[in-house]
C-alpha cells in the first residue's frame, strides 16, 4: 500500500523545469506561483493590492538552489531544521498546469528524508481557492513532524480571529497579550504593525480560522482538517502570529497537527480560501 501511494503521489501528468511566476487567474481572484522559490507570491484581487507581501530576490538567488527568504507564503516542516533549502524553497518541478490549477514538487531534504508537493486550485469562478501541501518521506528514520503555512503579512493589515471558543495566548515577547491584541465582542483583533512597538512577539491559539483584512477586503484562511486537539499540534496551537517591529516582520501562521510519518506515508496540510472585496 505504502508503494502504491508514493508512486500516487509522484505521477507526473507534466514535467518541467521551475518556470517564471505562474499565475492562475478567473474574474475574481489571481495567484501567483514561483517554482523556482516554492512559493506564493501574490493573492488578491486581479489589479489591486494583495494580500501578502513578497521580498525582493537577486537573480542569483533565484536561479540557485540555497536557502532564500522570498517572503509571501511559504512551508516549514517542524521540528524546524534551519536554513534547510529543499523543503523552504525547492526549487520545484512543475508536475500538471491548467488555467485554474498548479501541483509543485520539490526536492527531496537530505536533512529529513522528506520531499513537499504543493498544490493550488481556484474554485469555478468564484474568489476562493485551496492551497494544499503533502509531505512524504522517501528516507531517513521515522520521526514525529507538522507542517508549517507562514504568511508575510504586509503594514497597514489587520488579523481577525473569531473570539468564541477560542483565546489568544502570548507564547514570546509578552507576559500578556495586550498590547498585541485589540477585543472585541467577536473577535481578537491583531493590528499589522501593533499599536505600539513590540520585538520578538509571538501569539498563539487554537483555531482553524483567521481573516487578513487590508484596504481591498478580506481574505478568510481556514484548516480544511483541523487537528484534533491542541496537545497533538506544534506549541499547542494550531495559529502563530509574529510581530516584530524591528525587522518589519510581521507573520501569520496555520499548522496542522504532528504526527509520526513513515517512510512512503504521506501528511497533508490544506487550507480553504475565501475573499470578499471591501464594502460588499
Amino acid at each position: 500500500m505504502g508503494r502504491i501511494m508514493l508512486t500516487a503521489f509522484l505521477t507526473l501528468c507534466v514535467v518541467c523545469a521551475p518556470a517564471e511566476t505562474i499565475a492562475l487567474e478567473n474574474a475574481q481572484l489571481r495567484i501567483e506561483i514561483d517554482p523556482h522559490l516554492f512559493a506564493i507570491r501574490y493573492v488578491g484581487f486581479p489589479g489591486e493590492p494583495g494580500f501578502m507581501d513578497s521580498l525582493a530576490v537577486s537573480q542569483e538567488v533565484r536561479e540557485g538552489a540555497a536557502w532564500a527568504d522570498a517572503g509571501g507564503l511559504h512551508t516549514d516542516l517542524l521540528p524546524y531544521t534551519a536554513k534547510d533549502a529543499a523543503i523552504r524553497r525547492g526549487p520545484a518541478q512543475v508536475l500538471e498546469l491548467r488555467e485554474d490549477y498548479v501541483a509543485m514538487l520539490g526536492p527531496p531534504s537530505e536533512k529529513t528524508g522528506i520531499r513537499l508537493k504543493k498544490e493550488v486550485q481556484l474554485v469555478g469562478r468564484e474568489a476562493r481557492a485551496r492551497f494544499r501541501v503533502t509531505a512524504i518521506r522517501v528516507a531517513g528514520e521515522t520521526k514525529a513532524v507538522a507542517l508549517r503555512n507562514t504568511v508575510r503579512i504586509p503594514v497597514h493589515s489587520t488579523l481577525r480571529i473569531p473570539k468564541e471558543g477560542v483565546s489568544v495566548e502570548a507564547l514570546a515577547g509578552l507576559k500578556t497579550i495586550a498590547p498585541a491584541v485589540v477585543k472585541s465582542r467577536k473577535y481578537w483583533i491583531i493590528p499589522i504593525p501593533p499599536t505600539a512597538e513590540l520585538n520578538g512577539v509571538i501569539l498563539g491559539a487554537f483555531t482553524g480560522e483567521v481573516v487578513l483584512l487590508n484596504q481591498s477586503g478580506s481574505w478568510t484562511r481556514r484548516l480544511v482538517s483541523m487537528p484534533p486537539t491542541p496537545d497533538a499540534t506544534p506549541n499547542a496551537c494550531s495559529f502563530l502570529c509574529l510581530l516584530d517591529d524591528e525587522t518589519r516582520t510581521y507573520g501569520a501562521a496555520l499548522q496542522g497537527e504532528t504526527r509520526e510519518l513513515k517512510t512512503d506515508e504521506l501528511l497533508v496540510l490544506e487550507e480553504e480560501w475565501v475573499f470578499e472585496r471591501r464594502g460588499r
